[in-house]
């Protein structure tokens, strides 16, 4: 995921780009918490998987962090990854 460009829609939550983190066909996307100075930006995505199982992945942004540029951290299903953001 290194140098892997990605974009959230903050109101949908559905993310555009970003490669193997978002690879399912259909997904459920959902904005659990829209950001401010005080809270981070918190998106959802999940997509049905073989058997009972699901593919799950969650982005979170500091949205309190000072300045234009932003840490993030995505979780998909056993895969981790951070970075900064505008």
């Amino acid at each position: 995921m290194i140098g892997k460009r990605f974009a959230v829609d903050r109101i949908t939550g559905v993310v555009i780009g970003g490669g193997a983190f978002w690879s399912f066909t259909t997904c459920e996307n959902r904005v659990l918490a829209k950001g401010n100075s005080d809270n981070s930006f918190v998106a959802v995505s999940s997509s049905p998987s073989a058997g009972a199982g699901v593919h799950f992945t969650a982005v979170m942004v500091s949205e309190y962090t000072p300045g234009p540029i932003k840490p993030f951290i995505v979780m998909s299903n056993s895969q981790v990854a951070s970075g900064t953001c505008e």
